[in-house]
């Protein structure tokens, strides 16, 4: 089991969702370097999240890669994407990624103003766009070109583009698994300390065996959550249907007391308060 573990890791980069997960928690040094390189200009990062799971009940839910918090509250998502969908699929995605975050971002009772600023960066195994370039960077403008001043910028970058390029050392190091041939030091020296450590490699080890039990927790969290938005549903519409007591119970594993509450409330306003 060990040797196979040894085998994952030394050929994992930063692809590899596992391993990048140990790879930036708590690194705010080597985000930050990746960060102000790919936006140009210098970033600076407080605090950094890892696997960072936005849960909807209602609708889909959302598992970020490496979340970057800046020391003026602005957010960086990062996300390495080896598989790609055919283009707009990907750009989609960054629009629900982008909505999911700012409804999390933005509490009650603030206002509007108060949303602070978030960029999204696909780092990806192709060229997402679709339109042979090595580098995109959206933000909202107008036919005129003015940008509308929301705070959103999304950046597609293909690490995988050929040839000559801005930001080409940079992209190396993500898909390289041999940390002596890396191009940057920071990158580098993470590295060595995961892949080449003792200590490192413990570290992988223990944290990708949190990371899965974390993941198996979040799914069946999941599915009881939605098994429950399903039972309040279908007891609803039992209630309004006029079904039996007894048979709403059976179906949607209320308590038969609790069916008779809603049944009761129903009659009495129309409405049912799950």
């Amino acid at each position: 089991m060990k040797k196979e573990f040894d085998e994952i890791l030394q050929d994992a980069d930063l692809f590899n969702d596992m391993y990048a997960s140990v790879f930036f928690e708590d690194e705010v040094d080597t985000l930050q370097l990746m960060l102000s390189l790919i936006r140009g200009k210098e970033i600076i990062i407080d605090s950094v999240e890892i696997q960072l799971t936005i849960v909807n009940t209602g609708s889909k839910s959302t598992r970020m890669d490496v979340v970057g918090h800046e020391a003026d509250g602005s957010v960086d998502i990062v996300e390495f994407q080896v598989i790609l969908c055919k283009p707009p699929v990907l750009a989609k995605r960054s629009r629900y990624h982008s909505i999911n975050y700012d409804r999390k971002m933005l509490n009650h009772g603030e206002s509007y103003g108060d949303l602070q600023d978030s960029a999204l960066v696909f780092i990806c195994k192709g060229d997402a766009i679709g339109n042979g370039k090595p580098l995109h960077s959206f933000t909202m403008k107008d036919q005129d070109g003015h940008e509308l001043g929301d705070g959103r910028t999304v950046i597609f970058i293909d690490a995988t583009w050929p040839g000559d390029r801005p930001l080409k050392d940079l992209m190396h190091d993500p898909l390289c698994s041999n940390p002596e041939e890396m191009v940057y030091g920071e990158i580098r020296k993470r590295s060595i300390y995961l892949k080449r450590k003792e200590e490192g490699m413990m570290t992988v080890d223990e944290r990708w065996e949190k990371i899965v039990e974390e993941r198996e927790r979040k799914v069946k969290e999941n599915l009881l959550k939605e098994q429950e938005a399903k039972n309040r549903e279908n007891a609803r519409i039992m209630v309004e249907g006029g079904a039996l007591t007894q048979m709403i119970s059976q179906v949607t594993k209320y308590p038969v007391q609790e069916v008779e509450r809603m049944k009761s409330e129903y009659q009495k306003t129309g409405t049912i308060k799950m």
